[in-house]
């Protein structure tokens, strides 16, 4: 909403310290520093209206107790409107510490969302499934769990109590390193005959250190070794920035034909280098 007219009227007074910053005092004159301060008020009549303080509150700490407050600085405005999102930092257990502003009205509560730029979702958290993260109205910082390492999309967004929401326009882009790898998608096995099959997968450039694979044979109803990108091997190692890593495919001999599930998980960035959860692919490899 605008108002037709608005007179906007501010007055500061304060008397500085000469010299080194100490008050200046003799006879019958004392000039210590001080500032004359007043609240925030409408008044006006008709056409007209006044929106002003007498000297603009000192900026500061929050002075008081619960459940009151006095916390110094500048006019907010009355008018709804989004938050500003500020710093993001990787707490490295799984989740975000986000610092906000807001500067329009004050809301009825602050709601964080993400976006999973390899699950190429929004994240719900467990266990109600949710997209919303809430915190109250009155704190300009708080975690948000994601779970995953990788990248994301952050949102910080309030909520009005006549039930209007504002998202942020400066939403946050960037990488968790800290955290468990997402369990691999879009995996499948492929036999190309001679004893061979590739498996294919969705790499996580931005989530995964290197990916650990290995072999069952259904038929010996064992694990087996296979040549593929670690030699001959039981394991094998397909590490960031790799041309089978990057292009989520690597290929594999097996021992003999048969029927044969490859197993692959993902290794995070950081000390102590946590996996994530297995996923499979069935194959039944050809001579």
């Amino acid at each position: 909403m605008k108002w037709p007219r608005i007179l906007f009227l501010g007055a500061a007074l304060w008397l500085g310290a000469v010299g080194e910053d100490r008050a200046s005092t003799g006879g019958p004159y004392d000039l210590s520093w001080f500032s004359v301060d007043g609240g925030n008020g409408v008044s006006g009549g008709g056409i007209y209206i006044a929106r002003a303080v007498i000297g603009q509150p000192d900026a500061g700490p929050t002075l008081g107790a619960v459940p009151y407050q006095a916390r110094g600085g500048f006019l907010a405005s009355e008018e709804q409107g989004p938050p500003s999102l500020g710093g993001v930092t990787d707490n490295v257990n799984g989740s975000l510490h986000l610092r906000w502003s807001n500067r329009a009205a004050a809301c009825a509560q602050f709601l964080g969302f993400s976006w999973d730029i390899y699950q190429e979702g929004w994240v719900e958290l467990s266990p109600v499934g949710s997209l919303w993260y809430p915190y109250l109205r009155t704190v300009p910082e708080g975690n948000m769990r994601v779970d995953y390492s990788g990248g994301y999309h952050v949102w910080m967004s309030n909520q009005y109590y006549d039930g209007d929401w504002h998202a942020c326009v400066n939403p946050w882009t960037g990488i968790l390193y800290g955290g468990t790898p997402h369990k691999p998608i879009n995996v499948l096995a492929h036999d190309t005959g001679g004893r061979q099959a590739r498996l294919d997968w969705k790499p996580d450039i931005y989530g995964a250190w290197h990916y650990q694979i290995f072999v069952y044979s259904v038929d010996e109803a064992r694990w087996v070794n296979t040549v593929g990108p670690s030699g001959d091997s039981p394991w094998h190692f397909v590490f960031f920035l790799s041309g089978d890593f990057m292009n989520g495919s690597a290929l594999f001999t097996v021992p003999s034909a048969g029927a044969y599930w490859f197993w692959i998980r993902g290794a995070g960035w950081l000390a102590p280098y946590p996996t994530g959860e297995f996923a499979t692919a069935y194959v039944e490899v050809t001579e």
